[in-house]
């Protein structure tokens, strides 16, 4: 695995502070996680699958710009195409599956290792 054996991988999502951040500021539990994220690893690598919310909420911050981002919500999440587009018009470093084509999970853990293992 290369590059990921040198990485800390966290997920926020299942933090008291992003549910507690979700139901105070009526967002999702996944975009509250991309805020804590942020907060506390400028710079970091972002992998996004099943989330358009966690997605677009990175993409309001500019404290993610100098992140790189996979970002994959799948076909038939609702703004999952939308969240790929603006990502692509971000600016910041990335890879996606344009439009609505693929996704999800499974895609964005399997770039990662693949991208994990070439470095």
């Amino acid at each position: 695995m290369g590059v990921l054996k040198r990485c800390r991988m966290h997920c926020y999502v299942h933090e008291p502070e992003a549910r507690e951040t979700a139901e105070r500021e009526g967002i999702t539990r996944s975009a509250a996680a991309v805020r804590l994220a942020l907060e506390r690893h400028r710079g970091a690598f972002f992998v996004i699958g099943n989330a358009p919310t966690a997605l677009m909420e990175l993409l309001r911050h500019g404290e993610a710009s100098d992140s790189v981002v996979i970002g994959v919500p799948p076909i038939g999440f609702v703004g999952a195409a939308q969240a790929k587009d603006a990502l692509a018009r971000s600016g910041l470093t990335y890879l996606t599956v344009p439009g609505h084509r693929g996704g999800g999970s499974p895609m964005a853990s399997s770039i990662l290792n693949t991208i994990g293992g070439m470095a």
